[in-house]
């Protein structure tokens, strides 16, 4: 469930970079704003980078209705890949 102020991090090293993300929610009504921070690191040095991503907040039932209009046949998969579901939708 996205949460109000949360914050996370994740890191990962792979052929000599090294990358740290961290980031914050913001939620607002029925939008979601998430602050990703970067830093990247290499042997020539660290790096920076940010960015935001604005996403809308909908209902399953909302959900279930754009796809019906859009004449797509949808299921869903409780799991997912992330563990917090995911819709799978086919043309009809």
């Amino acid at each position: 469930m996205l949460e109000n102020g949360h914050v996370s991090v994740t890191t990962a090293e792979t052929g000599g970079i090294s990358v740290c993300r961290m980031s914050h929610t913001e939620i607002d009504g029925r939008m979601s704003r998430l602050h990703f921070e970067y830093l990247i690191g290499r042997p020539a040095g660290i790096e920076r980078a940010t960015e935001v991503h604005d996403l809308g907040l909908f209902t399953p039932e909302e959900m279930h209705e754009c796809f019906r209009q859009a004449e797509l046949q949808v299921t869903f998969e409780p799991v997912g890949l992330s563990g917090r579901g995911l819709y799978v939708a086919r043309a009809a």
